[in-house]
């Protein structure tokens, strides 16, 4: 029988990928995810009034959608070793959900000021499309595969949506500079790589335009308030640690509330992908902080026995801006692409590479 209550926090994650597809259809609900009670684990659902879900009404909810029984969740669960299978079963594309505007992704900042563009290349800058405006420029980076080259990451909603792949990528985003102007002074890269899928709402920048930026801010690697990162990548977090965010708007500490969440994500802007309005994410790292529009594209980093590292990206947030979801990391570099989505192999790049079958990162600031 469901319990949605366990001893350890693995446990719960095993039973979130039997029982999150079905519990994000529960009426009201907006989020499922692992959240920490005293010293269990338990699989909570948040509904649209800000409220978790009564954990009796959601057990018997499952036993209703599974004829009473668990024969639904233990075929699931006998085919959970083969990942491929499990997440045809589970895509997004086919899942039926109640709407809800409670998670949106993060809006563009309001500027009352004009954003000038950056001599310094480092995380925390605005960026944007030149057909867009822009969010945040979470992190530099190098790959392997592709030496003294320079990236960018942020979200795709930032970088990609609404142009094409070498599409032109500007530094301030685009409400920040002057159309008359020529644009030539505001550029800074192309579009490199873009991925909308169950964990990731990313995209790429291969910055070659490097008239723009002072060398040695490159070479020194630190963030826009002057913190030196590791260049790794660190794992999420246990819950309740701080996760920190630091971009041109302002720094903050974004307390962890589950490691594995999945959220129902509504906005226009996904109709260029698809059928709905809104997509459905798995996977993802969910915060307690207070935010503003323009954090889109923001790298959350933990530091840990003075290493800093990156661990998330953040994405979307609730109307009130109290909550937010970060995409993690980990899905993002050093994994390999799948053969479900062989489109998210294609790169803007015009020297002849081996074949890409996942981002490895040399380091990261």
């Amino acid at each position: 029988m469901q319990k949605l209550i366990y001893d350890t926090e693995k446990e719960a994650d095993d039973k979130m990928e039997v029982y999150a597809s079905l519990l994000i259809e529960y009426p009201s609900a907006i989020y499922v995810g692992v959240f920490k009670e005293g010293d269990m684990f338990e699989i909570k659902v948040g509904s649209e009034d800000g409220k978790y879900i009564d954990r009796k009404e959601l057990i018997e909810y499952l036993m209703n959608n599974s004829g009473g029984q668990d024969s639904r969740f233990s075929f699931v669960e006998s085919v959970q070793k083969n990942k491929s299978y499990l997440e045809e079963l589970f895509d997004f594309e086919i899942l039926k959900t109640y709407e809800t505007r409670k998670f949106t992704l993060i809006d563009p900042y309001d500027e009352t000021e004009e954003i000038l563009p950056s001599k310094s290349l480092k995380s925390g800058l605005h960026i944007g499309n030149k057909e867009r405006s822009g969010g945040t420029l979470g992190a530099v980076f190098q790959l392997e595969g592709f030496p003294n080259e320079y990236f960018g990451i942020s979200n795709w909603h930032v970088l990609a949506y609404d142009i094409e792949l070498g599409g032109d990528i500007v530094q301030p985003g685009k409400d920040n500079y002057d159309s008359y102007k020529p644009l030539e002074k505001y550029k800074c890269g192309r579009l490199f790589w873009r991925c909308l899928d169950k964990r990731r709402e990313v995209a790429f920048v291969h910055f070659n335009n490097f008239d723009r930026f002072d060398k040695h801010h490159i070479e020194n690697r630190e963030n826009y308030c002057g913190i030196k990162l590791s260049g790794n990548l660190r794992d999420v977090p246990p819950i309740g640690k701080k996760l920190n965010k630091c971009n041109y708007l302002n720094s903050s500490n974004n307390e962890v509330l589950s490691r594995n969440a999945t959220v129902k994500v509504e906005d226009t802007r996904f109709y260029s992908v698809g059928r709905e309005s809104f997509k459905i994410f798995k996977n993802q790292i969910l915060l307690k902080n207070e935010l503003e529009s323009g954090n889109s594209g923001s790298v959350l980093t933990f530091k840990e026995d003075n290493n800093i590292g990156a661990v998330g990206l953040l994405f979307c947030k609730t109307e009130d801006y109290k909550m937010s979801v970060a995409n993690n990391l980990s899905h993002i570099f050093n994994t390999c692409f799948d053969d479900f989505h062989p489109d998210y192999r294609e790169i803007y790049y015009k020297a002849k590479i081996p074949m890409i079958t996942k981002f490895t990162p040399k380091i990261i600031f």
